[in-house]
């Protein structure tokens, strides 16, 4: 193998946090309906939902947080909640090819419908186009 062959980018990674205001609480269930609505609204085929649900001794409202993966056969679509603290850790990884933005054609509209049905307020995160990485500077 040509240790400089260098693969052409291949997929778009969002990487982030939503976070709730304080004492807000977060209908997760809702946010999954959501995401999957988002997915289809874009032709986004799904192959499966897949949930794993906690229940935590630091849970004080009766929320169960989850992990959800939804497998697309352009890759996936993965929430971490944190029903106790009002975040949810979000991964969206897409290799479609037909835009070099579309991983942000999806999460443009899903980061505004979060907002306006659950009061998100901040948002923390990162965009990668692969195979470039990015890196933090050093220093």
């Amino acid at each position: 193998m040509d240790r400089n062959y260098r693969s052409p980018p291949v997929g778009q990674h969002i990487v982030c946090t939503f976070i709730a205001p304080r004492g807000f609480t977060v209908d997760h269930a809702k946010v999954l309906e959501t995401a999957i609505e988002t997915l289809k609204d874009f032709g986004y085929g799904i192959f499966d939902t897949t949930v794993g649900y906690f229940n935590s001794e630091r849970n004080f409202d009766g929320n169960t947080g989850y992990t959800a993966v939804i497998t697309l056969s352009e890759s996936h679509m993965s929430f971490h909640t944190y029903p106790e603290y009002g975040t949810i850790a979000f991964d969206f990884y897409t290799c479609r090819s037909d835009d070099s933005d579309s991983a942000w054609e999806v999460f443009t509209p899903l980061e505004k419908k979060l907002i306006a049905r659950f009061g998100f307020q901040e948002l923390l995160g990162s965009k990668m186009s692969f195979p470039r990485l990015v890196r933090p500077h050093a220093g």
